[in-house]
C-alpha cells in the first residue's frame, strides 16, 4: 500500500514538473515573442535548447538576424560590404539584391563586354557598321521594305537592346538554369510589366564570382528606368543597364 502510494506521488511530481517546465518554456516564448529580437530568441534558445518551440525560435532567429546584416549592409553601400552578405547568406531572402548591387559595382567600375557589345554596334556609325555585317544589303533590307508585312514581323519580334543596348537586369544568378527559372517566376508575377520583352542571359565574372545575369532589352533608358522603379516599388530587384558608348 505504502509503495503504491509512493509510485503515485511520483508520478504526480513528474506531471507537475512537467507541466511547470512547459508552462515555464510558453512564458519564455512569450516574452521572446513580444521583444522580437534576435538577442530574445538567442535567450530562449539558452533556456529550452530542446524545447517544443527551439525549431520555430532559431528560424526567427536566424531571420532577425539576416535582416539586421543587410540593414547593416545597406548602410555602408560599398562593394565588400555586399560581397561579405552574400558569403554569409548564399541563399538567404536578400541574395539576389546583393548580387545586383555587387554587379552595379561591377559595371561601375569595367563594363561587361557582352552588355557593351549591343550598344556599341548601335553607336558606330554605318559607315563603321558595315563591314560587321556580313551581307550590306540585310541592313538595308528593313528600311527600304517598311511595307512588307515579314519585315514588320520581325521587328516586332526582335527585342530592340540588340539595337540600343539598353536593357534592366533583374538578377544574377550562379548558373543560368536558376536565371532561367527566376524569369519564369517573374513573368508569372509582372505579367504586365514583361509582357514583350525577351530575357537575355549573360554570363560573367565578376566580384561575386562567375555569375548569370538575368536581363531584358528595352527600347530605352526613360523605359529602362521606369521598368525599374515599378519593379522595385514591389520589391523585386532591378538595375538599369546602358550601352558602353552613347
Amino acid at each position: 500500500m505504502r509503495t503504491s502510494r509512493s509510485i503515485t506521488l511520483a508520478a504526480m511530481l513528474i506531471a507537475s514538473a512537467a507541466l511547470t517546465a512547459c508552462s515555464r518554456e510558453r512564458q519564455d516564448w512569450q516574452s521572446a515573442e513580444a521583444a522580437d529580437t534576435v538577442e530574445a530568441y538567442g535567450e530562449f534558445l539558452g533556456k529550452h535548447p530542446e524545447g517544443e518551440l527551439a525549431a520555430k525560435a532559431r528560424q526567427r532567429r536566424d531571420q532577425l538576424a539576416e535582416e539586421r546584416d543587410w540593414q547593416t549592409t545597406g548602410n555602408a553601400d560599398t562593394l565588400e560590404a555586399y560581397q561579405g552578405f552574400l558569403s554569409r547568406h548564399p541563399q538567404g531572402k536578400w541574395a539576389d539584391e546583393a548580387r545586383i548591387r555587387i554587379e552595379s559595382f561591377s559595371v561601375a567600375e569595367s563594363p561587361p563586354g557582352p552588355a557593351a557589345t549591343p550598344g556599341s554596334a548601335a553607336a558606330a556609325t554605318p559607315e563603321a557598321a558595315a563591314p560587321k555585317a556580313r551581307p550590306a544589303g540585310v541592313q538595308a533590307a528593313p528600311a527600304r521594305g517598311v511595307t512588307k508585312a515579314p519585315a514588320a514581323r520581325e521587328a516586332s519580334e526582335s527585342p530592340r537592346p540588340v539595337s540600343t543596348g539598353v536593357g534592366a537586369q533583374l538578377g544574377a544568378f550562379s548558373d543560368e538554369a536558376k536565371a532561367r527559372s527566376e524569369w519564369q517566376r517573374l513573368t508569372r508575377r509582372f505579367p504586365r510589366e514583361l509582357d514583350g520583352l525577351a530575357p537575355r542571359f549573360v554570363s560573367a565574372q565578376t566580384g561575386a564570382g562567375r555569375v548569370v545575369r538575368l536581363q531584358v532589352g528595352v527600347v530605352d533608358e526613360a523605359h529602362a528606368r521606369s521598368l525599374c522603379a515599378t519593379l522595385k516599388t514591389a520589391g523585386q530587384g532591378c538595375m538599369v543597364v546602358l550601352p558602353t558608348h552613347r
